[in-house]
């Protein structure tokens, strides 16, 4: 499968990213995660300003870690700039690690 993939009305740039999908998915079904969310937006917003948006891959309550947990996805080898000052500005606003799979 190469480019975009569509599953259960959610669309993924790549394989590794629908791969991850799934999988988390099943952990949900399963009970071992709750409040999963595909692509939660979050407003940057600094002095009252709408600076941007970041929307991360996954976000979802880990029970046994007890703690809520937010994903985004990587592509190895792709460096990103912009992304990276996105998860800079969350990291500062909302107190949240965003972790990089």
């Amino acid at each position: 499968m190469k480019g975009r993939i569509s599953l259960d009305g959610h669309q993924f740039a790549n394989e590794h990213e629908y791969k991850r999908y799934l999988g988390i998915r099943e952990l949900t079904r399963t009970g071992r995660l709750s409040r999963f969310e595909v692509k939660p937006s979050f407003p940057l917003i600094v002095n009252e300003v709408l600076v941007d948006t970041y929307t991360p891959t996954f976000k979802f309550l880990d029970p046994a870690k007890n703690e809520e947990r937010i994903i985004q996805v990587m592509v190895s080898g792709i460096k990103n700039p912009l992304l990276e000052l996105r998860i800079k500005l969350f990291e500062a606003l909302y107190g949240f690690h965003i972790e990089r799979w």
